[in-house]
């Protein structure tokens, strides 16, 4: 079972990690080829933002404050977020199936899955 401390800790950092990585690909869209596939439109990927940073970067921060501060529902909160990067995660997949692109958007996407997914079956209240 990681601490407590570890697990808020893990999503504090990815809520910081989906801000800044949104604010790259709004600032400099030229780091977008490497997260999304060439022959999709930008708008596609900027259609994500509000939902990935109320969804991924905001409920990650409220799932740290929930788990450090012992907070009732916290656990719900986890799974929250563990659903968001799931699904995320199921679609970059999905987008690299179909056309061979954005390996680096599954990586990171994998990696943030598999560790949301330890952290919230090891949180004990």
């Amino acid at each position: 079972m990681p601490p407590r401390s570890l697990i808020a800790g893990y999503f504090a950092l990815q809520a910081v990690a989906g801000a800044v990585w949104w604010m790259m690909l709004w600032l400099w869209p030229a780091s977008r080829e490497w997260f999304w596939p060439t022959r999709t439109s930008d708008s596609v990927l900027l259609a994500f933002a509000a939902a990935d940073v109320v969804c991924f970067v905001g409920g990650s921060a409220l799932a740290a404050v929930a788990v450090a501060k012992r907070l009732p529902g916290a656990r719900a909160v986890l799974w929250f977020v563990v659903g968001a990067v799931s699904y995320a995660t199921l679609y970059v997949l999905a987008s690299f199936l179909f056309t061979g692109e954005c390996i680096l958007a599954v990586v990171l996407m994998c990696a943030a899955a598999v560790l949301a997914w330890l952290a919230a079956l090891g949180y004990r209240e």
